[in-house]
């Protein structure tokens, strides 16, 4: 398949998830994140607010400004992610697209060193690679900043089979509700 169809087939795939079944997900995803994080204790995380539709991990950014730790999120700036750091998980707010980000009066960093980057993808093939929703808004981030990258995402969304591009990224680890897989380590 091409990321084209694997988009349309994942988001589709997403539709048919029942609530109970989502919500016994997100609390397997949190436990295997809970896991990693514990083995690769941040001081700097870069995270995404996650839609509706993707694995709930704001329990994980609360405990990384409960313990202390710099939390980053992105924010759209034309074709390309800004970063903005946040204290509060209240200082997000809906873009036109939906996405929580941090609200306009946060500046940006030039932060480019994070010592964990929370990954969003549609797909992740079982050598790291990951289709996202095709605007290249990460591949470019990750392209410019170091750090552990770490995919979330739910078990269905794992071992596609898609031909990666020269310019997409991968991830380090992926975390699902049924495992954490750990690739290019």
């Amino acid at each position: 398949m091409n990321k084209v169809e694997i988009r349309r087939q994942i988001i589709k795939q997403r539709t048919k998830v029942s609530k109970i079944e989502k919500t016994v997900w997100d609390e397997k995803i949190a436990e295997n994140f809970f896991e990693v994080a514990r083995m690769h204790k941040g001081k700097s995380v870069l995270a995404f607010y996650p839609t509706a539709s993707e694995p709930q991990i704001q329990n994980y950014m609360k405990e990384c400004l409960i313990r202390g730790a710099r939390l980053f999120l992105p924010r759209i700036n034309g074709d390309r992610l800004d970063i903005c750091e946040i204290r509060d998980l209240e200082d997000v707010e809906q873009n036109q697209l939906q996405v929580f980000e941090p609200k306009p009066h946060f500046h940006v960093t030039d932060q480019t060193e994070f010592d964990v980057i929370l990954v969003p993808g549609l797909a992740f093939t079982i050598h790291g690679d990951r289709v996202g929703f095709g605007r290249g808004f990460y591949d470019k981030l990750l392209a410019n900043i170091t750090g552990l990258k770490v995919g979330v995402a739910y078990e269905y969304q794992y071992n596609i089979n898609f031909e990666a591009e020269p310019h997409d990224q991968k991830v380090d680890i992926l975390v699902t509700n049924q495992n954490v897989y750990r690739f290019n380590l």
